[in-house]
């Protein structure tokens, strides 16, 4: 891998409260992804679950409990950054995802951090 120059991956966004994409790796990409952030902007604890899912057959995968990455909660008003060792997370297949859920919509934002090769 070439040097990366490591930019935002998009603007922050709401975690649902049910499992869906929170970042989709494009086709023809290799994404490295160095940091998530997630902020939970409400006044109570929040709970957190983040999965890595591969692809299915080129389509967005569903995902799995073995897939989980981590799960956390927030408490209000907290801001933690998961930062990752080397080039990063590395996503090298279109649609190959990181899903998250909340117990409560619209109320934990995530950032990614990282570097793509196109």
């Amino acid at each position: 891998m070439a040097s990366n120059q490591y930019i935002n991956l998009g603007a922050p966004a709401w975690i649902t409260g049910s499992v869906a994409a929170i970042y989709t790796n494009p086709s023809s990409t290799t994404t490295y992804i160095r940091a998530i952030r997630y902020h939970n902007t409400d006044t109570v604890a929040h709970k957190i679950t983040v999965y890595e899912v591969p692809n299915n057959a080129g389509a967005v995968g569903t995902y799995a409990a073995n897939e989980e990455m981590f799960s956390y909660t927030l408490q209000p008003g907290e801001l933690i950054a998961d930062e990752i060792c080397g080039p990063g997370l590395t996503l090298t297949g279109v649609n190959d995802t990181i899903q998250a859920i909340c117990d409560t919509a619209s109320k934990v934002t995530v950032k990614f951090i990282g570097a793509i090769n196109a």
